[in-house]
């Protein structure tokens, strides 16, 4: 489980530092400047505020913002919480899955 955790938050980090939060980041086109426009206010005001926090070196902040924006929920905690948190998960999947009568991958 130790090595999972690591992975996903090398993964992270990665991301974070190699995703296009410099220079050679992509450039704006005139397709994506209107699609943007015609976006929500609410999206482009979190959105606004991911590049403010990326602007200050807010990693955390704006990856926070990032994903709430898509929806996703954002739960901190220890390594040990996430490892019962995934352990809850696959144990409610089996059992719809036993409700259903699906039978596990071998």
């Amino acid at each position: 489980m130790k090595k999972l955790i690591s992975l996903l938050l090398f993964a992270v980090v990665s991301v974070v530092l190699f995703g296009g939060c410099g220079p050679g980041s992509a450039k704006v086109t005139a397709a994506n400047k209107k699609a943007f426009d015609s976006a929500t206010p609410e999206l482009q005001r979190k959105w606004a505020q991911v590049q403010a926090a990326g602007a200050t070196n807010d990693y955390v902040q704006a990856i926070v913002t990032r994903l709430t924006a898509t929806g996703q929920v954002v739960n901190p905690g220890t390594a040990a919480e996430f490892g019962a948190a995934i352990e809850a998960q696959r144990k409610q999947a089996a059992e719809v899955g036993k409700l259903l009568g699906i039978k596990p991958a071998q």
